[in-house]
């Protein structure tokens, strides 16, 4: 071709065409759009939840420490909930991806099963004794866990301190 012909468009102009074009906004409105129903869904989930964990609690027919640690368990799975609906919230606020509310739900599941081990070893040890193989695996699932939420606030705390968050 010579200087004064027309070249064909090259791979960057294509790449341009494809960011631009109709298809495009039309994929991102529907991704918009299942982002939205997706937080509608976790709060409805979060709130039947909640609701559930309550009614529980004051219609249960269980010693109050069972029933108080399967309300509280509900209670932090509910936080979960509305961890992740944040996320997908500061998705839609073009926030992109966020590090922290991940970190912060990790940290909340690991106490949650922290708690759990300790219910579970409680009621064991008001129904009968708890064999030595239950209280070994306990102890390493609660070791465990503790080295989870050690590591997870860590993480916590330097992405905080890099994106330049005070500390709470």
């Amino acid at each position: 071709m010579g200087p004064g012909a027309a070249q064909p468009p090259g791979l960057h102009e294509q790449r341009e065409g494809l960011h631009s074009g109709p298809h495009l906004r039309l994929l991102l409105l529907a991704s918009s759009a299942l982002h939205y129903l997706i937080a509608v869904v976790l709060l409805v989930v979060a709130a039947i939840v909640l609701w559930r964990a309550v009614h529980d609690l004051a219609t249960t027919n269980q010693p109050l420490v069972t029933a108080t640690t399967t309300a509280l368990n509900a209670v932090l799975f509910t936080i979960i909930i509305l961890e992740v609906m944040r996320t997908v919230l500061a998705h839609l606020q073009d926030a992109g991806l966020q590090l922290q509310p991940f970190l912060i739900i990790g940290t909340i599941s690991a106490v949650r099963s922290i708690l759990a081990v300790g219910a579970r070893l409680s009621l064991q040890g008001t129904q009968h004794e708890p064999s030595r193989t239950l209280i070994d695996t306990s102890l390493r699932e609660l070791g465990v866990n503790a080295l989870v939420v050690l590591g997870l606030v860590a993480a916590l705390t330097l992405a905080r301190r890099v994106a330049g968050m005070p500390e709470q």
